[in-house]
């Protein structure tokens, strides 16, 4: 994704840091699916091969657990390029699914009196900010909900030490870091909030993040072959990561441990089959099992934050709570990254819920698994096929979101101009940039390499106060 427009002043990653890496440039010839005696996850299947066909991907796996009970599960087309087929316990890299086994430790540790969300990170970690930045304001709550004002992280190269004392060590080798909004006042995505959430466990347990997630998470819940170790993953049944571009070709492909990093493993690390997220949606829809007391699921499954993307949506601890897809409450997460793609959908209401992994990451439109969760929710509920809903307001309300916003961190000022008809923003370095409705309050800004989301967060008064992005944020002068 291109974000030059807006990317002024963050850090550039290190040079040649993807240097050495293997690649292909040759399509890659996906596998058929297998034939399977439910016609519901035949229809899935079926759906998933005409995605692998079009868009190049090598393989995947999907997991179905209805009525709270894990009932079946599938591997489809190949490990690589030249590689075995993938089973249901392949193990493929889950990026953003990690979130939810860290939220679910931290809850693990507030049963036991080990954490407090509500105290201060510094309580648990000596984070540092930059002068004039007190991080002690900063809650524990905050960092596992997005609303720290912790400014985020590229994850996607990464590439660093292993091993205790290595968070530390992390955060101690980055720059100063300012707040670019107080905390609470802004949901804004940021990996390094969940970076730090891992390092405070690790003062709150006295050892390391992925020991307690073991523990309290992997362990309980029957997540057999999750682990944050690349090592064990390169020893057994694993699948390869491919970049694909928008023509279908492999450019960059992915082993376990080709890039690995303590920072990245607390937000993005754990490899698992799609078998152990089912194992996890089942002991959660069990009550928590010997995992969590009901009172901390019902916790993990409640909207903390509103983050502003969509009306209603919220963010929990891990996952998006959205009540938006076709009548349905849902719990989702998903994840894109090393050239995997990864989505974990939960309906509570149905005790339902379906897990679908990619070894292929591409650019085209229909080739995400999100998709394929959708799809899958529909089928087996027997939704109808009801509109979409409608989350644009007309330009007649954009009016408020016009003004000056000023991030003095990184997008400098930034101006959002309305001519009556569109809106349109633009910085001292870029734009102007047109901004096309998402929902109420987002707006997507388009180029020809991808796309930003823009939020306009309220401030305490309820009028719009923020210009909120993963770049940067602006507040309204």
């Amino acid at each position: 994704m291109s974000r030059a427009w807006l990317h002024l002043t963050a850090p550039v990653l290190a040079a040649g840091m993807l240097a050495g890496l293997p690649s292909c440039s040759g399509k890659v010839e996906a596998a058929s699916v297998p034939t399977v005696a439910d016609p519901r996850l035949q229809a899935v299947l079926s759906y998933v091969a005409g995605q692998m066909k079009s868009c190049s991907i090598p393989g995947g796996a999907i997991a179905i657990v209805e009525n709270g009970q894990f009932t079946e599960s599938e591997g489809f087309g190949l490990e690589d390029v030249d590689g075995a087929a993938v089973s249901a316990t392949t193990r493929f890299q889950t990026a953003g699914l990690s979130k939810v086994v860290l939220g679910a430790t931290a809850l693990s540790l507030v049963e036991r009196g080990e954490l407090d969300l509500s105290q201060p990170v510094t309580r648990y970690a000596p984070l540092t900010l930059a002068a004039g930045f007190d991080p002690s304001t900063i809650t524990i709550q905050h960092l596992l909900t997005h609303t720290s004002g912790l400014p985020d992280t590229d994850t996607d190269d990464m590439s660093c030490g292993v091993g205790p004392g290595q968070l530390a060590a992390w955060f101690a080798s980055q720059p100063a870091q300012p707040l670019w909004s107080p905390p609470g006042a802004v949901w804004d995505y940021s990996q390094r909030g969940y970076i730090a959430a891992g390092w405070a466990i690790e003062g709150a347990t006295s050892g390391r993040f992925e020991d307690a997630v073991s523990q309290l998470v992997f362990v309980p819940a029957g997540m057999t072959t999750a682990t944050y170790d690349a090592s064990v993953v390169e020893a057994g049944d694993h699948a390869l990561g491919h970049r694909l571009d928008s023509e279908g070709n492999t450019t960059q492909t992915y082993a376990p441990g080709q890039l690995d990093c303590e920072a990245f493993r607390a937000a993005d690390g754990v490899y698992a089959g799609v078998d152990d997220f089912a194992q996890l949606a089942v002991t959660l829809y069990a009550g928590g099992g010997a995992m969590l007391q009901p009172a901390s699921v019902k916790a993990l499954e409640t909207g903390q934050a509103v983050d502003q993307l969509y009306p209603g949506d919220q963010y929990t601890y891990g996952m998006y709570a959205h009540d938006g897809y076709r009548g349905q409450h849902i719990l989702r997460t998903s994840g894109s990254l090393h050239g995997f793609r990864s989505s974990f959908w939960m309906v509570p209401d149905a005790q339902f819920a379906v897990v679908v992994f990619f070894d292929g990451d591409s650019p085209r439109s229909g080739c995400s698994t999100e998709d394929t969760a959708a799809f899958a929710v529909t089928t087996f509920l027997g939704l109808q096929d009801v509109p979409a809903p409608d989350w644009s307001t007309p330009p007649s309300t954009w009016a408020p979101y016009a003004g000056t916003y000023v991030d003095p961190y990184q997008l400098g000022t930034i101006s959002v101009a309305f001519d009556g008809q569109s809106l349109t923003a633009s910085t001292a370095t870029a734009g102007p940039v047109q901004l096309q409705q998402q929902s109420a309050t987002a707006f997507n800004a388009v180029f020809p390499a991808g796309t930003e989301t823009i939020t306009f967060a309220p401030d305490a008064d309820g009028a719009p106060g923020w210009f909120v992005t993963r770049l940067g944020v602006g507040k309204r002068q």
